[in-house]
């Protein structure tokens, strides 16, 4: 189920990058609104098309004309060279109207259209020209305040555009008594890099990264091409964070600091390897168990341990690889642990070998005599306990077997004091929508320290504007000192 989930998501993603413009209705990730085109002539409409390696895009103009006064609903919208372009339905076409050409029918959108999120969240101004604060979801939209809200600023919002948080592109927020729509959307599809997320309890990520191999560098942006500010950060380096953006291949820019110098670090760059401090677990399924190595990344280092089959314990830190072809998805993963007293790091890319807990998401029973919960991911295992009809549990592993012909999972679960296992197909234990969240241990494992984010460095650069001003007159009054006593000598001098 949960793979659905991340293959849902990941899809979703792709085809934002990928595609020509994605209609979608009021639940997704843009809220629709009609424009009308306003130019006597009329318009054409615009064609979306990429290079063969998917790295730009071009907007081609079609053959096919709009007349002035037309109305168009508006379902999505990129910018491309200095324009923006919005995306439309008409006559069966699905393009592209420049924004220039039309005029929003309603010019301004409150919170009436606006989706309330599970808790509160704060975003902050990476944009070193600073945002704009627009009157609607969109970029079409005008300015409610003249000036952007400049860099560094933090703000917090309970609504967004999208039913859908992951898929959220604008906040609806409030910035010195004026309510507004930012832009938040994190992957860089539109190479807008406005606002990254403010880490706080509910995040997966728990405030530190660990560098593995030598060469490590920070940037001036999230944009892990930007220009770089430090090179050479050696392994075993450690830094908190507290800023994050969430990059489109799944990797996260941190915003760190390093020898007093602040920058961001992409955790996936290719030129060097980072593990991200998170929340996890694993549950070994390996017969022979899973060796416990002393260094990541070197499957020759000493053993220092051997987790046994069966075994169910946190993960504080990992580094993790995805190799993506069109059958399969292969994730090399390296996991630091402490297990008895010892600490070191497991490493699997083989899923039948172990199972691994990111977020964790809710299961309704549907089967009338309920399902047992057997102690292993096996029909043959003990039967510890049986859940009822229409109640809901908690997964927080799965693993996809077939039963009947059908696809089924093994969810690990909690019920009544119980952890243990059941096996379902997704007829007899359905996904509860929009349940998932993370937790910080999987049932039935210790709870284990994990570094957080107090010492990670702030965005605004420089001293505070007081001391900032402070020392300016303290060296102004220095200077007209110098000056009086210079005056005073060079009067002494001619008096001689």
């Amino acid at each position: 189920m949960i793979k659905k989930i991340l293959s849902i998501a990941f899809a979703l993603a792709i085809c934002l990058v990928c595609t020509a413009p994605a209609f979608a209705d009021g639940g997704g990730y843009f809220t629709p609104f009609t424009a009308t085109v306003d130019t006597q002539t009329g318009t054409v409409l615009y064609d979306q098309v990429w290079n063969s390696d998917m790295t730009r895009s071009i907007m081609r103009p079609m053959s096919v004309f709009v007349p002035n006064g037309t109305n168009l609903l508006v379902t999505g919208e990129r910018e491309f060279e200095g324009e923006i372009y919005l995306a439309v339905e008409y006559n069966d076409f699905e393009a592209y109207v420049q924004r220039s050409k039309v005029t929003i029918m309603r010019d301004s959108v409150g919170d009436d259209l606006a989706f309330s999120t599970t808790s509160e969240r704060s975003v902050a101004v990476i944009n070193k020209e600073g945002i704009a604060l627009r009157k609607g979801p969109s970029l079409a939209y005008g300015k409610a305040l003249e000036k952007n809200i400049p860099y560094g600023t933090e703000l917090s919002y309970t609504q967004t555009n999208s039913q859908a948080e992951a898929l959220a592109q604008w906040a609806y927020t409030e910035y010195k008594g004026t309510k507004g729509w930012v832009y938040i959307f994190q992957s860089g599809i539109e190479d807008i890099y406005d606002c990254a997320f403010v880490l706080d309890d509910e995040d997966i990520y728990t405030g530190s990264v660990e560098i593995l191999t030598d060469g490590a560098f920070l940037t001036q942006t999230a944009y892990q091409a930007s220009e770089k500010v430090v090179t050479d950060i050696p392994a075993g380096t450690v830094m908190s964070f507290r800023y994050f953006y969430e990059n489109i291949d799944y990797s996260v820019s941190v915003f760190v600091e390093y020898n007093g110098i602040k920058g961001w670090l992409h955790t996936m760059n290719p030129k060097y390897k980072v593990a991200m401090s998170e929340k996890g677990g694993i549950y070994v399924l390996a017969e022979e168990g899973l060796p416990v190595y002393e260094k990541p990344l070197d499957a020759d280092s000493e053993v220092v341990a051997t987790l046994p089959k069966n075994t169910n314990l946190c993960v504080d830190k990992q580094y993790w690889f995805a190799d993506v072809t069109v059958d399969s998805i292969v994730v090399d993963r390296w996991m630091h642990v402490e297990y008895n007293g010892t600490n070191g790091w497991v490493y699997s890319s083989n899923t039948s070998e172990y199972c691994y807990m990111s977020n964790v998401y809710d299961i309704k029973i549907n089967k009338a005599d309920g399902l047992n919960i057997y102690s292993e991911p096996d029909t043959a295992s003990e039967i510890s306990g049986n859940i009822p009809n229409a109640e809901a549990v908690t997964c927080v592993y799965e693993i996809a077997e077939e039963k009947d012909g059908k696809t089924a999972y093994w969810s690990y679960v909690t019920y009544n004091g119980v952890n243990g296992w059941v096996f379902a197909t997704e007829d007899e234990a359905s996904y509860v929508e929009g349940s998932e969240k993370f937790i910080d241990a999987p049932f039935g494992a210790e709870k284990i320290s994990r570094t957080v984010a107090e010492s990670a460095p702030k965005l605004k650069d420089g001293l505070p504007a007081v001391a900032i001003i402070g020392i300016c007159a303290a060296a102004a009054a220095v200077i007209a000192a110098v000056i009086v006593i210079a005056v005073k000598k060079n009067k002494k001098n001619k008096n001689k």
